[in-house]
């Protein structure tokens, strides 16, 4: 997964001021604090210098898709988590985005990487607020998901293509039957006398 931040100049700025958690309010590169948080387990991250670069592996099949930060992603933040009501400029609320570019044509891959990005924004920001003395549900999508009526929240991959390979055995063994039942057919010439006939 590459990485665009705009915010920093290169990336040892972040490993240098974030080198270990803390539990104090932090709102200085807010968005070395999101990468931070954004494990090797979920996608290697793969650091460039522009947009255009990150694009052009992405078209060229090298990375997925890659995230980018705007040049005033933190500032933007701390404007809105200190006085929300009062922003009007549209720049402030895109600045404050979290852009992500992703390539679509493995659609099990993508649907993995969304989740997993959503999932890892939730616990930031929630990490974020609580930190910073503010309400949780402020950063919180009214979107909630209960329990599944039939299945699990966490699908696995295995589950989800059992059905498929099933069919596709069916198919094989019935084409396989088939054609050994003509085969046999022919051999034996019963094939011939029932056109005789």
């Amino acid at each position: 997964l590459g990485i665009v931040n705009k915010e920093i100049e290169n990336l040892s700025e972040c490993q240098r001021n974030f080198s270990s958690k803390g539990s104090e309010c932090n709102l200085h590169l807010i968005s070395c604090q999101f990468l931070q948080e954004l494990s090797e387990n979920v996608a290697a991250k793969i650091f460039y210098s522009s947009f255009d670069e990150a694009f052009e592996d992405a078209k060229r099949g090298k990375i997925i898709g890659f995230i980018q930060f705007g040049r005033n992603f933190s500032a933007s933040w701390r404007d809105i988590l200190s006085n929300s009501e009062a922003i009007e400029d549209e720049k402030i609320w895109q600045e404050s985005s979290i852009n992500v570019h992703m390539d679509q044509t493995n659609l099990q891959l993508t649907n993995f990487i969304q989740l997993k990005l959503y999932k890892v924004f939730k616990n930031f920001s929630q990490t974020l607020l609580t930190n910073s003395n503010l309400p949780k549900k402020l950063l919180s999508i009214p979107l909630h998901y209960e329990d599944p009526i039939f299945g699990s929240m966490e699908s696995d991959f295995k589950r989800s293509i059992v059905f498929s390979v099933i069919v596709a055995v069916i198919f094989f063994v019935i084409s396989l039957i088939a054609i050994d039942v003509i085969i046999t057919e022919r051999r034996e010439g019963v094939w011939n006398r029932t056109l005789v006939a």
